[in-house]
């Protein structure tokens, strides 16, 4: 019983690790995606402060391209709107995660005191079992040292002195003295 919830306990322990991993690449690509948001609130708040009289280039790999003022306040509109949803997106997903851990964790939690039950009642049998196998030695041994006394004392199974009658009954003592 105790193995079958140790492999039960294993399976869930590596679920959760997985859920953990996940967690923590989520949280990350979060992360990266609040910098290149900030990133590109700066640059939205500087192309705010020009006019359509001012240049704007654009890096095209190594090259730079003139692009009108109003395409890259648009262009970078629609990454912000993009990225926002993109980290709304991971929220929703970290929530989500963070349930399937909980979860996972009071599974885990369940498992592992099944387990420790489990443990604890075998434990229980092997000291009653030990208990009993100490109790039939005792008994052995006792009775061996028993039969060891009267072979001894030369008193054999009918030989006792309690079962001897004797002819004279004045010498006995009353069993019972108030």
């Amino acid at each position: 019983m105790a193995e079958s919830i140790q492999k039960k306990l294993k399976a869930e322990l590596e679920k959760y690790t997985q859920i953990q991993k996940d967690v923590s690449m989520s949280v990350s690509a979060r992360q990266k995606l609040e910098t290149q948001a900030a990133e590109n609130n700066i640059v939205k708040e500087e192309l705010d402060l020009l006019d359509s009289s001012n240049t704007v280039f654009k890096l095209i790999g190594p090259v730079l391209v003139k692009q009108d003022l109003d395409e890259a306040k648009a262009t970078v509109a629609k990454r912000l709107e993009y990225i926002n949803g993109e980290i709304q997106r991971y929220e929703t997903l970290l929530k989500d995660l963070e349930k399937k851990s909980e979860h996972q964790r009071e599974v885990l939690t369940s498992l592992q005191q099944d387990f420790q039950k489990a443990q604890g009642l075998i434990a229980g049998k092997m000291v009653l079992l030990f208990s009993q196998v100490q109790l039939q030695e005792l008994s052995r041994q006792s009775h061996s040292r028993s039969e060891e006394a009267t072979l001894a004392t030369g008193e054999g199974p009918g030989n006792c002195a309690e079962q001897r009658t004797e002819d004279n009954h004045e010498n006995t003592l009353p069993m019972s003295v108030t």
